[in-house]
């Protein structure tokens, strides 16, 4: 199993299993891809508020962002939950 898919995995589940008994579904992590890319764009062009630069066009989607991982992350911890 690849090192991203073990992260994963423990996100999902909580527990550090070598092998997870259910495989991680694309849609358990479908919000919180979109929501590290935003981020990612805003760091690499200089444009983010978490490097200083609080415009409202950073500050925006910089929220924009974090509240998609926040819902991924909401949505894994419900169906870890069922």
């Amino acid at each position: 199993m690849a090192c991203w898919q073990c992260c994963l995995w423990l996100l999902h589940t909580g527990r550090c299993d070598t092998e997870p008994s259910e495989p991680l579904r694309k849609t358990d992590v479908r919000d919180i891809i979109p929501g590290l890319v935003v981020l990612a764009i805003g760091l690499f062009t200089g444009s983010s508020m978490f490097l200083g630069n609080f415009s409202l066009g950073a500050v925006f989607f910089d929220l924009f962002g974090l509240f998609f991982i926040g819902r991924g992350l909401y949505k894994l911890y419900s169906a870890r939950a069922r």
